[in-house]
């Protein structure tokens, strides 16, 4: 994906390079994670921290940061904190997301409207291997297919090796676009809403309370959700 790409790129031009840098895990390959990726950057440069972001898959995201091989985590939902305790979580979460459920029968819709989310029992649900929200979304139910990549679960959709696709609305909405997948619809409602919050490994807490109170600051004026916005605009208004 030469836009998420080249957007990494310039974020690793752009943060500071030296060996006191704080390394943070990127999943590149989602859009959503290129959105955040952004807004974090702006959160250190306001705290006046050095950043350097890493691209690794989800899972081995966590075994490093974990063990303070890297410095922490992009974002996470609060859950993360509880079942990692060498994970500190900054207190107050920088965005969120909705949960969406895309999928390709018109059918399916219909099966929400009538049964609610417990339709999901009777569907093949594709997920991102480590997503740790689609544990708690798809509690019960039992046929749930894991893949590595975001565009990876939108095509398995597209070629019906999947019923249903569950992912953050912003990368669902970029890849449909992208790669025109037509037949791929946007069910409702959101199927649950997360608040993400910023993880460091426990040797880094210093930083902790200098990143909460910058947060803070941004959200009460709103630059923090105008920031967002307009970055989440661009991303979709790519062709």
């Amino acid at each position: 994906m030469t836009f998420l790409r080249g957007t990494i790129l310039v974020v690793f031009i752009l943060v500071s390079q030296s060996a006191s840098a704080l390394t943070i895990s990127i999943l590149e390959t989602t859009p959503s994670s290129v959105v955040w990726s952004r807004v974090l950057q702006e959160i250190y440069k306001r705290a006046d921290i050095p950043l350097d972001f890493v691209n690794l898959p989800t899972e081995r995201s966590l075994a490093q940061s974990t063990r303070g091989i890297i410095d922490g985590e992009l974002v996470r939902i609060h859950k993360v904190g509880d079942l990692y305790p060498t994970l500190i979580r900054v207190p107050t979460p920088f965005t969120f997301f909705e949960s969406r459920a895309y999928a390709r029968s018109p059918d399916t819709q219909k099966r929400i409207d009538q049964d609610g989310w417990n339709a999901l029992q009777d569907y093949r649900v594709g997920i991102v291997r480590g997503m740790k929200y689609a544990s708690i979304d798809l509690e019960g139910i039992k046929d749930v297919v894991e893949v590595d990549r975001t565009e990876q679960l939108y095509r398995m959709l597209e070629h019906d090796r999947v019923d249903i696709a569950l992912s953050t609305n912003v990368s669902g909405l970029f890849l449909i676009k992208k790669f025109n997948f037509q037949s791929v619809q946007l069910l409702e409602p959101v199927l649950q809403t997360h608040d993400l919050y910023h993880y460091l490994h426990e040797k880094n807490k210093k930083y902790i309370p200098i990143l909460d109170n910058t947060i803070r600051a941004m959200k009460e004026s709103g630059e923090l959700a105008e920031l967002e916005a307009q970055i989440t605009q661009e991303l979709l208004e790519l062709e």
